[in-house]
């Protein structure tokens, strides 16, 4: 828990940094997919598809599969 909580905040400054400085290369794709996805058409599917998969590509590989 505490390695996602980790990368739950790294992700949660990148976005941060993304939404204040758009042109800013030191932020990964995903950080800049999802600022872009919650400063425009937040409720547009596209967006919100934008914003979960951000999400998973953090938590998926984080859970074990159950044996």
């Amino acid at each position: 828990m505490r390695l996602l909580a980790r990368k739950l905040a790294k992700f949660a400054t990148d976005v941060d940094v993304s939404l204040e400085d758009p042109s800013d290369t030191g932020v990964d794709e995903p950080s800049y997919k999802y600022a872009r996805a919650i400063e425009k058409g937040s409720n547009d599917k596209a967006r919100r598809m934008d914003r979960h998969e951000a999400l998973i590509g953090i938590i998926q590989p984080l859970l074990r599969k159950k044996i």
